[in-house]
């Protein structure tokens, strides 16, 4: 059993627009420990401990819609240990994919998560870019397909490794 979750990798014009968004509201927080470059994903199910052939297998042949995610301009704090930039139009992918995996019903929310609460600090910072500034458009991109990611926790942080990739069908997009 490993520690699972499917995701979307998002492509370089993305990781340029949150880098943007984390330049202009990273540096005012407090508490807060950055999650790396190569971590970013949009988390459409987190499956938790699962056997990789089981859900390569419930994924393989499935038709999976296109989508069109649209990544916004400000940060929000999901829980009281992350900070997330939000996602839209990924809803219907990830509902999909839940259903094709067994994975029990919940609330989702798109998101991408950019830092989580360093221990037993408490997170403080603004949420949005100050209105009288340039403010950041945001950014869309399409989905076209998605990957099942093993994660391994370290003492360091947590090492990702996709171990399979499912494209979905050009066309189905929202």
């Amino acid at each position: 059993m490993t520690r699972l979750f499917l995701a979307v990798w998002p492509p370089e014009a993305a990781i340029e627009h949150i880098r943007s968004v984390c330049s202009a509201l990273a540096p005012a927080w407090r508490g807060v420990r950055w999650t790396p470059e190569h971590n970013w994903h949009v988390t459409l199910r987190f499956l938790g401990e699962a056997d990789i052939d089981e859900v390569t297998t419930a994924l393989t042949d499935g038709q999976w819609p296109s989508a069109t995610a649209y990544v916004g301009s400000t940060f929000e704090l999901l829980g009281t240990h992350s900070v997330v930039i939000p996602v839209t139009g990924v809803q219907a992918l990830a509902g999909v994919v839940a259903e094709a995996v067994s994975a029990p019903l919940e609330a989702f929310r798109g998101h991408l998560t950019v830092g989580r609460a360093r221990r037993d600090e408490a997170m403080r910072g603004p949420l949005s870019v100050d209105p009288s500034s340039d403010s950041i458009p945001p950014c869309a991109f399409t989905v076209d397909r998605f990957s099942l990611v093993a994660s391994t926790l370290t003492s360091s942080g947590a090492v990702y490794d996709t171990v399979a990739e499912f494209a979905t069908s050009p066309g189905d997009g929202h």
